[in-house]
């Protein structure tokens, strides 16, 4: 691509990230989340180099696991972070980046009993967790560099949640000029 081409210009993506997560037996199982973002592209002034300062928005549904009947404990996250990269204009766009946010946990145990009564219950809570990490990426340009394939891995540390440590899955973005 050509410096000219991708300096200061926006893009907007879609994501589908998979984290993996331990439950207290120490087993890992993976949740899929879907991810939204924004990102820019400043020059720097060395040549072929940008700062990708990016908005990201995501939601993970509850996680389809196997459970008894009468009692279950549902999950979803919806996390708001920002993300600074650094890329590298080339063939490929090899990205390193850092983030931090926000994530709106709510939690809900609802149970149907079967003993004495037809009637169910629910408790729900909402907690507010912090989360950062750092991402490592490889930018595939397609259509001049217009739309990039971005392969990523994560190591996340999400406050107050052991459980989560690793996120990969692939970005998709498009260009607007």
């Amino acid at each position: 691509m050509n410096p000219e081409i991708i300096s200061n210009i926006l893009s907007l993506g879609a994501a589908l990230v998979n984290t993996q997560v331990k439950d207290a037996a120490g087993l890992s199982d993976q949740i899929a989340s879907y991810e939204l973002f924004a990102q820019g592209y400043l020059g720097l002034p060395a040549e072929s180099w940008f700062v990708r300062p990016a908005i990201r928005v995501s939601y993970e549904p509850a996680a389809d696991v196997e459970r008894p009947k009468a009692v279950a404990i549902t999950e979803r996250n919806f996390k708001a972070l920002i993300d600074l990269g650094l890329v590298c204009d080339w063939y490929v766009v090899p990205a390193i980046s850092l983030q931090g946010g926000i994530v709106r946990r709510k939690i809900d145990l609802t149970s149907n009993s079967r003993i004495g009564s037809d009637s169910s219950h629910s408790i729900s809570a909402t907690e507010y967790l912090w989360q950062q990490g750092a991402s490592l990426g490889l930018g595939l340009p397609v259509l001049d560099g217009a739309v990039i394939i971005e392969p990523h891995f994560r190591v996340i540390d999400l406050r107050g949640d052991e459980r989560q440590k690793f996120q990969w899955g692939i970005d998709l973005s498009y260009a607007i000029r």
